[in-house]
Protein backbone atom coordinates (compact mmCIF):
# COMPACT_ATOMS: atom_id res chain seq x y z
CA UNK A 1 0.00 0.00 0.00
CA UNK A 2 1.39 3.49 -0.68
CA UNK A 3 2.17 5.52 2.24
CA UNK A 4 0.96 9.25 2.34
CA UNK A 5 4.26 10.80 3.43
CA UNK A 6 6.90 8.99 0.92
CA UNK A 7 6.19 7.75 -2.75
CA UNK A 8 7.94 4.46 -2.23
CA UNK A 9 6.12 1.57 -2.35
CA UNK A 10 6.07 -0.78 1.02
CA UNK A 11 4.93 -3.87 -0.77
CA UNK A 12 7.62 -6.09 -1.45
CA UNK A 13 6.57 -7.84 -5.22
CA UNK A 14 4.14 -6.00 -8.02
CA UNK A 15 1.82 -8.25 -7.35
CA UNK A 16 0.97 -7.08 -3.21
CA UNK A 17 0.91 -3.39 -5.12
CA UNK A 18 -1.39 -4.15 -7.86
CA UNK A 19 -4.11 -5.80 -4.84
CA UNK A 20 -3.41 -3.12 -2.27
CA UNK A 21 -4.32 -0.59 -5.55
CA UNK A 22 -7.57 -2.09 -6.52
CA UNK A 23 -8.72 -2.47 -2.34
CA UNK A 24 -7.57 0.91 -2.42
CA UNK A 25 -10.13 2.31 -5.21
CA UNK A 26 -13.28 0.90 -3.02
CA UNK A 27 -11.94 3.04 -0.14
CA UNK A 28 -13.26 6.24 0.83
CA UNK A 29 -11.07 9.08 1.03
CA UNK A 30 -11.65 9.53 4.87
CA UNK A 31 -10.78 6.16 4.85
CA UNK A 32 -7.73 6.14 3.25
CA UNK A 33 -5.94 8.81 5.48
CA UNK A 34 -7.19 6.90 8.85
CA UNK A 35 -9.83 9.45 9.98
CA UNK A 36 -13.29 8.77 11.00
CA UNK A 37 -16.40 9.63 9.19
CA UNK A 38 -17.47 13.42 8.53
CA UNK A 39 -20.98 14.00 10.43
CA UNK A 40 -24.27 14.49 8.25
CA UNK A 41 -27.09 17.39 8.45
CA UNK A 42 -29.84 15.40 10.25
CA UNK A 43 -33.61 15.86 8.87
CA UNK A 44 -36.39 14.45 9.81
CA UNK A 45 -38.36 11.66 7.98
CA UNK A 46 -41.65 10.62 8.24
CA UNK A 47 -40.30 7.20 9.79
CA UNK A 48 -38.96 9.63 12.89
CA UNK A 49 -42.29 11.47 13.05
CA UNK A 50 -44.29 8.04 13.52
CA UNK A 51 -42.21 6.66 16.35
CA UNK A 52 -43.27 9.72 18.12
CA UNK A 53 -46.52 10.18 17.22
CA UNK A 54 -49.61 7.35 17.19
CA UNK A 55 -51.76 8.50 14.91
CA UNK A 56 -54.79 6.53 16.11
CA UNK A 57 -54.54 7.14 19.73
CA UNK A 58 -53.59 10.59 18.93
CA UNK A 59 -51.31 10.88 21.82
CA UNK A 60 -47.30 11.21 22.13
CA UNK A 61 -45.57 8.24 22.92
CA UNK A 62 -43.33 10.29 25.15
CA UNK A 63 -45.57 11.11 28.25
CA UNK A 64 -43.66 14.28 29.29
CA UNK A 65 -44.05 15.61 25.32
CA UNK A 66 -47.56 14.96 25.92
CA UNK A 67 -48.61 16.42 29.27
CA UNK A 68 -47.08 19.64 27.64
CA UNK A 69 -49.45 19.43 24.72
CA UNK A 70 -52.51 19.17 26.85
CA UNK A 71 -51.22 22.02 29.40
CA UNK A 72 -51.21 24.10 25.92
CA UNK A 73 -54.40 22.86 24.62
CA UNK A 74 -56.42 23.82 27.64
CA UNK A 75 -55.03 27.51 28.45
CA UNK A 76 -55.91 28.40 24.69
CA UNK A 77 -59.37 26.74 25.15
CA UNK A 78 -59.55 29.22 28.69
CA UNK A 79 -58.26 32.20 26.80
CA UNK A 80 -60.96 31.60 23.92
CA UNK A 81 -63.90 31.02 26.49
CA UNK A 82 -63.00 34.28 28.61
CA UNK A 83 -63.07 36.40 25.44
CA UNK A 84 -66.36 34.78 24.65
CA UNK A 85 -67.83 35.73 27.60
CA UNK A 86 -66.39 39.48 28.03
CA UNK A 87 -68.29 40.17 24.49
CA UNK A 88 -71.46 38.96 24.65
CA UNK A 89 -74.20 40.71 25.86
CA UNK A 90 -75.07 41.31 29.69
CA UNK A 91 -78.47 40.21 29.39
CA UNK A 92 -80.23 37.43 28.60
CA UNK A 93 -81.40 37.34 24.58
CA UNK A 94 -84.83 35.21 25.29
CA UNK A 95 -85.75 36.83 28.78
CA UNK A 96 -84.17 40.18 28.43
CA UNK A 97 -83.22 40.17 31.90
CA UNK A 98 -79.50 40.80 33.38
CA UNK A 99 -77.24 37.83 34.43
CA UNK A 100 -75.55 38.16 37.71
CA UNK A 101 -72.58 40.77 38.25
CA UNK A 102 -74.07 42.35 34.71
CA UNK A 103 -76.45 45.13 36.32
CA UNK A 104 -75.68 48.35 35.54
CA UNK A 105 -75.29 51.13 37.49
CA UNK A 106 -78.28 53.69 37.74
CA UNK A 107 -77.59 56.75 36.49
CA UNK A 108 -79.14 60.53 37.21
CA UNK A 109 -81.46 61.45 34.55
CA UNK A 110 -80.53 64.93 32.86
CA UNK A 111 -82.29 66.30 29.65
CA UNK A 112 -79.26 67.74 27.33
CA UNK A 113 -80.49 70.54 25.40
CA UNK A 114 -80.01 71.16 22.23
CA UNK A 115 -76.06 72.55 21.65
CA UNK A 116 -76.96 76.28 20.29
CA UNK A 117 -75.69 79.60 21.04
CA UNK A 118 -78.12 81.04 23.76
CA UNK A 119 -79.08 80.55 26.65
CA UNK A 120 -82.44 79.02 26.09
CA UNK A 121 -83.78 76.30 25.18
CA UNK A 122 -84.95 77.06 21.31
CA UNK A 123 -87.30 74.21 21.49
CA UNK A 124 -89.50 74.84 24.62
CA UNK A 125 -88.41 78.87 24.86
CA UNK A 126 -86.95 78.24 28.69
CA UNK A 127 -83.76 78.56 29.98
CA UNK A 128 -81.44 76.21 30.35
CA UNK A 129 -80.76 76.81 34.09
CA UNK A 130 -84.39 77.27 35.81
CA UNK A 131 -82.58 79.30 38.20
CA UNK A 132 -81.08 81.93 35.65
CA UNK A 133 -83.68 84.26 33.84
CA UNK A 134 -83.08 84.13 29.88
CA UNK A 135 -80.29 86.49 28.97
CA UNK A 136 -80.84 88.56 25.68
CA UNK A 137 -77.65 89.27 23.28
CA UNK A 138 -78.07 93.10 22.83
CA UNK A 139 -74.31 93.04 22.16
CA UNK A 140 -74.09 93.96 18.10
CA UNK A 141 -72.00 90.34 17.19
CA UNK A 142 -71.39 91.79 13.72
CA UNK A 143 -67.80 90.07 12.23
CA UNK A 144 -65.38 92.14 10.79
CA UNK A 145 -67.11 91.66 7.56
CA UNK A 146 -69.83 93.00 8.53
CA UNK A 147 -71.53 89.90 8.42
CA UNK A 148 -73.85 88.36 11.37
CA UNK A 149 -73.75 85.24 12.88
CA UNK A 150 -75.81 82.50 12.31
CA UNK A 151 -78.06 82.86 15.45
CA UNK A 152 -79.05 86.34 14.35
CA UNK A 153 -81.01 85.08 10.87
CA UNK A 154 -84.48 85.83 11.32
CA UNK A 155 -87.31 84.67 8.76
CA UNK A 156 -89.39 87.74 6.67
CA UNK A 157 -92.41 85.29 7.52
CA UNK A 158 -93.75 83.52 10.23
CA UNK A 159 -95.43 80.37 9.57
CA UNK A 160 -97.45 80.23 13.15
CA UNK A 161 -99.11 83.56 12.25
CA UNK A 162 -99.10 83.34 8.78
CA UNK A 163 -98.05 86.89 8.47
CA UNK A 164 -95.08 89.00 7.86
CA UNK A 165 -93.12 90.28 10.40
CA UNK A 166 -93.20 93.42 8.96
CA UNK A 167 -95.36 95.71 6.24
CA UNK A 168 -97.73 92.55 5.78
CA UNK A 169 -100.67 93.97 4.01
CA UNK A 170 -98.15 96.27 1.92
CA UNK A 171 -96.01 93.35 0.61
CA UNK A 172 -99.37 90.98 0.31
CA UNK A 173 -101.14 93.71 -1.68
CA UNK A 174 -97.65 94.00 -3.97
CA UNK A 175 -97.77 89.86 -3.96
CA UNK A 176 -101.12 89.72 -5.11
CA UNK A 177 -100.48 92.15 -7.88
CA UNK A 178 -97.27 89.83 -9.17
CA UNK A 179 -99.17 86.80 -9.25
CA UNK A 180 -102.09 88.56 -11.40
CA UNK A 181 -99.81 89.97 -13.89
CA UNK A 182 -97.66 86.24 -13.87
CA UNK A 183 -101.05 84.51 -14.29
CA UNK A 184 -101.95 87.12 -17.05
CA UNK A 185 -98.55 86.51 -19.24
CA UNK A 186 -98.40 82.29 -18.92
CA UNK A 187 -102.02 82.85 -20.07
CA UNK A 188 -101.78 84.81 -23.19
CA UNK A 189 -98.77 82.71 -23.81
CA UNK A 190 -100.71 79.56 -24.38
CA UNK A 191 -103.93 81.12 -24.98
CA UNK A 192 -103.26 83.51 -27.87
CA UNK A 193 -105.11 81.87 -30.59
CA UNK A 194 -108.69 82.17 -31.66
CA UNK A 195 -110.31 79.48 -32.71
CA UNK A 196 -113.54 80.15 -34.27
CA UNK A 197 -111.97 83.28 -36.41
CA UNK A 198 -108.43 81.10 -36.94
CA UNK A 199 -106.47 83.68 -36.35
CA UNK A 200 -104.05 85.36 -33.59
CA UNK A 201 -105.21 87.76 -31.10
CA UNK A 202 -101.84 89.52 -31.87
CA UNK A 203 -102.11 91.50 -34.97
CA UNK A 204 -98.16 91.89 -35.14
CA UNK A 205 -98.39 87.74 -34.59
CA UNK A 206 -100.99 87.27 -37.44
CA UNK A 207 -99.06 89.57 -39.91
CA UNK A 208 -95.60 87.35 -39.03
CA UNK A 209 -97.49 84.05 -39.39
CA UNK A 210 -99.04 84.99 -43.00
CA UNK A 211 -95.18 85.96 -43.97
CA UNK A 212 -93.59 82.77 -42.89
CA UNK A 213 -96.38 80.59 -44.71
CA UNK A 214 -96.04 82.64 -47.94
CA UNK A 215 -92.16 81.79 -47.94
CA UNK A 216 -92.90 77.89 -46.91
CA UNK A 217 -95.13 78.13 -49.54
CA UNK A 218 -92.43 79.11 -52.09
CA UNK A 219 -90.42 76.27 -51.59
CA UNK A 220 -93.11 73.67 -50.16
CA UNK A 221 -92.18 70.33 -52.08
CA UNK A 222 -88.10 70.71 -51.88
CA UNK A 223 -87.24 68.56 -48.69
CA UNK A 224 -88.84 65.60 -50.38
CA UNK A 225 -87.28 66.19 -53.60
CA UNK A 226 -84.00 66.97 -51.79
CA UNK A 227 -84.36 63.43 -50.33
CA UNK A 228 -84.27 61.62 -53.59
CA UNK A 229 -81.16 60.25 -55.02
CA UNK A 230 -79.23 62.62 -57.42
CA UNK A 231 -79.86 60.25 -60.37
CA UNK A 232 -83.42 61.23 -59.78
CA UNK A 233 -83.45 64.77 -58.87
CA UNK A 234 -80.93 65.79 -61.67
CA UNK A 235 -82.93 63.87 -64.60
CA UNK A 236 -83.75 65.10 -67.87
CA UNK A 237 -87.50 65.40 -66.99
CA UNK A 238 -86.72 67.32 -63.85
CA UNK A 239 -84.55 69.68 -66.16
CA UNK A 240 -87.29 70.69 -69.04
CA UNK A 241 -90.44 69.41 -70.64
CA UNK A 242 -90.16 66.58 -72.56
CA UNK A 243 -93.02 67.67 -74.77
CA UNK A 244 -92.68 71.20 -75.18
CA UNK A 245 -89.26 71.25 -74.65
CA UNK A 246 -89.55 74.22 -72.11
CA UNK A 247 -86.58 74.54 -70.07
CA UNK A 248 -87.58 74.10 -66.45
CA UNK A 249 -84.64 74.22 -64.12
CA UNK A 250 -81.91 75.75 -66.00
CA UNK A 251 -79.20 74.58 -63.29
CA UNK A 252 -80.35 70.93 -63.62
CA UNK A 253 -80.32 71.24 -67.14
CA UNK A 254 -76.52 71.84 -67.50
CA UNK A 255 -75.69 69.30 -64.89
CA UNK A 256 -77.87 66.37 -66.96
CA UNK A 257 -76.26 67.60 -70.15
CA UNK A 258 -72.73 67.21 -68.97
CA UNK A 259 -73.61 64.25 -67.39
CA UNK A 260 -74.08 62.84 -70.61
CA UNK A 261 -71.09 64.58 -72.25
CA UNK A 262 -69.06 62.80 -69.91
CA UNK A 263 -70.28 59.51 -70.84
CA UNK A 264 -70.06 59.61 -74.15
CA UNK A 265 -66.08 61.42 -73.98
CA UNK A 266 -65.31 58.69 -71.94
CA UNK A 267 -66.25 56.09 -74.52
CA UNK A 268 -64.61 58.30 -77.37
CA UNK A 269 -61.74 58.37 -74.93
CA UNK A 270 -59.27 55.95 -76.83
CA UNK A 271 -60.48 56.28 -80.46
CA UNK A 272 -59.36 60.13 -79.58
CA UNK A 273 -56.31 59.42 -77.98
CA UNK A 274 -55.59 56.84 -81.00
CA UNK A 275 -55.85 60.07 -83.37
CA UNK A 276 -54.07 62.44 -81.32
CA UNK A 277 -51.24 59.74 -81.26
CA UNK A 278 -51.04 59.27 -85.04
CA UNK A 279 -51.47 62.96 -85.55
CA UNK A 280 -48.09 63.92 -83.83
CA UNK A 281 -46.45 61.05 -85.49
CA UNK A 282 -46.90 61.93 -88.99
CA UNK A 283 -45.88 65.91 -87.32
CA UNK A 284 -42.75 64.28 -85.98
CA UNK A 285 -41.62 63.01 -89.37
CA UNK A 286 -42.80 65.33 -91.54
CA UNK A 287 -40.73 68.18 -89.01
CA UNK A 288 -37.88 65.62 -89.33
CA UNK A 289 -37.90 65.15 -93.57
CA UNK A 290 -37.59 68.86 -93.74
CA UNK A 291 -34.85 69.30 -91.55
CA UNK A 292 -32.87 66.66 -93.59
CA UNK A 293 -34.72 68.39 -96.62
CA UNK A 294 -32.87 71.71 -95.60
CA UNK A 295 -29.48 70.19 -94.70
CA UNK A 296 -29.19 68.07 -97.90
CA UNK A 297 -29.46 71.66 -99.90
CA UNK A 298 -26.03 72.92 -97.77
CA UNK A 299 -22.55 72.97 -99.13
CA UNK A 300 -21.02 71.09 -96.22
CA UNK A 301 -23.80 68.15 -96.69
CA UNK A 302 -22.94 68.36 -100.38
CA UNK A 303 -19.07 67.91 -100.09
CA UNK A 304 -19.56 65.39 -97.27
CA UNK A 305 -21.71 63.29 -99.42
CA UNK A 306 -19.26 63.64 -102.35
CA UNK A 307 -16.29 62.67 -100.24
CA UNK A 308 -14.27 66.32 -100.48
CA UNK A 309 -13.46 67.09 -97.39
CA UNK A 310 -11.22 63.86 -97.04
CA UNK A 311 -8.42 65.93 -98.96
CA UNK A 312 -8.20 63.41 -101.33
CA UNK A 313 -10.12 61.47 -104.07
CA UNK A 314 -11.55 58.66 -103.17
CA UNK A 315 -11.96 56.69 -106.43
CA UNK A 316 -7.95 57.29 -107.46
CA UNK A 317 -6.81 57.88 -103.96
CA UNK A 318 -4.66 61.16 -104.82
CA UNK A 319 -4.50 64.11 -102.58
CA UNK A 320 -5.70 67.25 -103.23
CA UNK A 321 -3.16 69.37 -101.76
CA UNK A 322 0.64 69.24 -101.66
CA UNK A 323 3.51 67.64 -104.12
CA UNK A 324 1.61 66.66 -107.48
CA UNK A 325 -1.86 67.37 -106.42
CA UNK A 326 -5.02 66.53 -108.46
CA UNK A 327 -6.98 69.62 -108.71
CA UNK A 328 -10.24 69.45 -107.44
CA UNK A 329 -13.21 69.76 -109.33
CA UNK A 330 -15.26 73.29 -108.74
CA UNK A 331 -18.32 72.84 -107.39
CA UNK A 332 -21.47 74.07 -108.53
CA UNK A 333 -23.51 74.73 -105.60
CA UNK A 334 -22.29 78.58 -104.09
CA UNK A 335 -21.18 78.76 -100.72
CA UNK A 336 -23.63 81.18 -98.89
CA UNK A 337 -21.75 84.58 -97.70
CA UNK A 338 -20.31 84.38 -93.74
CA UNK A 339 -22.05 86.86 -91.67
CA UNK A 340 -18.63 89.00 -92.40
CA UNK A 341 -19.69 88.98 -95.99
CA UNK A 342 -22.90 89.80 -95.42
CA UNK A 343 -22.39 93.10 -93.43
CA UNK A 344 -19.81 94.29 -95.61
CA UNK A 345 -22.18 93.73 -98.45
CA UNK A 346 -24.56 95.78 -96.64
CA UNK A 347 -22.07 98.14 -95.21
CA UNK A 348 -21.85 98.94 -99.22
CA UNK A 349 -25.22 99.13 -100.09
CA UNK A 350 -25.67 101.44 -97.41
CA UNK A 351 -23.07 103.48 -97.90
CA UNK A 352 -23.83 104.23 -101.76
CA UNK A 353 -27.37 105.15 -100.76
CA UNK A 354 -26.33 107.73 -98.23
CA UNK A 355 -23.66 109.38 -100.72
CA UNK A 356 -26.49 109.85 -103.34
CA UNK A 357 -28.30 111.95 -100.88
CA UNK A 358 -28.04 115.58 -100.57
CA UNK A 359 -26.36 116.45 -97.37
CA UNK A 360 -27.98 119.47 -94.77
CA UNK A 361 -26.47 123.13 -95.23
CA UNK A 362 -24.64 123.23 -92.22
CA UNK A 363 -21.18 124.61 -90.99
CA UNK A 364 -19.89 121.44 -91.69
CA UNK A 365 -20.75 121.00 -94.89
CA UNK A 366 -17.29 122.00 -96.78
CA UNK A 367 -15.35 120.41 -93.85
CA UNK A 368 -17.47 116.94 -95.54
CA UNK A 369 -17.20 117.43 -98.81
CA UNK A 370 -13.52 117.97 -98.68
CA UNK A 371 -12.70 114.91 -96.45
CA UNK A 372 -15.68 112.01 -97.32
CA UNK A 373 -16.08 109.81 -94.03
CA UNK A 374 -17.58 106.09 -93.96
CA UNK A 375 -20.73 105.43 -91.50
CA UNK A 376 -18.99 105.68 -88.14
CA UNK A 377 -17.92 109.05 -89.06
CA UNK A 378 -14.37 108.03 -89.67
CA UNK A 379 -12.24 110.00 -92.74
CA UNK A 380 -12.10 107.17 -95.66
CA UNK A 381 -8.46 106.11 -95.65
CA UNK A 382 -6.83 106.76 -98.98
CA UNK A 383 -6.57 104.10 -102.07
CA UNK A 384 -3.18 102.46 -101.45
CA UNK A 385 -0.47 104.07 -104.53
CA UNK A 386 2.07 101.23 -104.77
CA UNK A 387 1.77 99.02 -107.80
CA UNK A 388 0.35 95.19 -106.64
CA UNK A 389 2.74 92.74 -107.39
CA UNK A 390 2.91 91.21 -111.06
CA UNK A 391 4.02 87.63 -109.65
CA UNK A 392 1.63 85.07 -109.71
CA UNK A 393 1.05 82.80 -106.26
CA UNK A 394 0.74 86.00 -104.40
CA UNK A 395 -2.50 84.32 -103.48
CA UNK A 396 -2.54 81.03 -101.53
CA UNK A 397 -3.95 77.84 -103.64
CA UNK A 398 -6.33 75.91 -101.08
CA UNK A 399 -8.74 72.98 -101.64
CA UNK A 400 -11.74 75.22 -101.16
CA UNK A 401 -12.33 78.95 -101.11
CA UNK A 402 -12.15 80.26 -97.65
CA UNK A 403 -13.50 83.67 -98.00
CA UNK A 404 -10.06 85.57 -96.63
CA UNK A 405 -7.98 85.42 -99.75
CA UNK A 406 -7.79 89.33 -101.68
CA UNK A 407 -7.78 87.88 -105.71
CA UNK A 408 -5.60 89.29 -107.85
CA UNK A 409 -6.64 92.17 -110.24
CA UNK A 410 -6.92 91.36 -114.00
CA UNK A 411 -7.46 92.89 -117.22
CA UNK A 412 -7.65 96.44 -117.65
CA UNK A 413 -7.29 97.07 -113.73
CA UNK A 414 -3.83 94.94 -113.59
CA UNK A 415 -0.72 96.64 -113.45
CA UNK A 416 1.80 97.66 -116.28
CA UNK A 417 4.42 94.95 -116.07
CA UNK A 418 7.94 96.24 -114.91
CA UNK A 419 10.71 96.67 -117.74
CA UNK A 420 13.30 94.29 -117.53
CA UNK A 421 16.54 95.00 -115.80
CA UNK A 422 19.41 95.19 -118.34
CA UNK A 423 21.82 93.04 -118.40
CA UNK A 424 25.61 93.51 -116.40
CA UNK A 425 28.34 94.23 -118.53
CA UNK A 426 31.72 93.86 -116.95
CA UNK A 427 35.06 94.49 -118.71
CA UNK A 428 36.76 91.22 -119.80
CA UNK A 429 40.78 90.50 -119.68
CA UNK A 430 42.95 90.98 -122.63
CA UNK A 431 44.28 87.06 -123.49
Amino acid sequence: MLSTTTALPTETSWGDTLKSYQAERGLASWDKLGEAHPPKDHRVTHYEKRSKFNPLLQRHYDPRRERSARNSAAEADGAKLAAALDKQPPFDIVTHEFRSGKTPAERAPSNKPPDSRTSWNIINHKAKDPRAPPRKSVVDARAESGLLPASWKRREFDIVSNKYISDHKGRTLRDRTEAKHSAQKLFWETHDFDPLLGRYYDAGKEADFAKQRAVLSSIAGQGSVARLPPAVQYCEGAAYDIVSHAVKDQAKLEVASGVGNRAIASKKGPSVEAELRDRSVKRDDRDKSRALARFAKTVDFCEREGGRHHGYDVLTHESHVGRLARPMATMRIKKPDGPWQQLSKSAAVVTADLGGRPLPATKRSATAKAAPRDLSGAQVPAPPTAPASSRTGNVPMRSKPSGRGVPAPTGAAAPAPRPSVPALKLPTSPA
